[in-house]
């Protein structure tokens, strides 16, 4: 339903700028450009916000107590969302992820000094939290 709202809206919207070029046709081929662009940012904004809520009900089906017996399809889609989560992190923000949580590496195996390394591990937190649609303020 929200998907056919949002090509409606394009529809008119590209409808609306086709008829002013018909009225000035030495400038159609750029504002048509124009016009392309606007809905591919649109449709890529709307792609956006739907993957995080999406995100957001796979974390809150996982985390539920009140899961029935399927949990483990829910599950899998929970493990797929941060490995591709995480695979769109920079490269250090991923590393100090992965060492910290999944090796479980303590604080002084690692190459920084305290405060850079509580800094690199905050930055890293919330660009996983914000790439899953929970934002975090500092």
């Amino acid at each position: 339903m929200f998907k056919v709202k949002i090509a409606k809206k394009i529809f008119h919207t590209f409808v609306k700028k086709n008829h002013i070029l018909n009225r000035q046709p030495e400038r159609s081929i750029s504002m048509n450009r124009k016009i392309i662009n606007d809905a591919k940012k649109y449709l890529e904004r709307y792609d956006f916000y739907r993957k995080r809520i999406e995100n957001r009900q796979i974390i809150k089906s996982v985390f539920n107590h009140d899961l029935g017996v399927d949990n483990q399809s829910e599950m899998q889609s929970y493990v797929d969302l941060i490995d591709a989560t995480l695979k769109r992190l920079k490269k250090d923000e991923k590393d100090i992820l992965i060492d910290v949580f999944l090796k479980r590496k303590h604080r002084n195996e690692f190459n920084y000094s305290q405060a850079s390394f509580y800094r690199l591990l905050n930055k890293a937190c919330c660009s996983l939290f914000y790439s899953l649609g929970v934002y975090i303020p500092n």
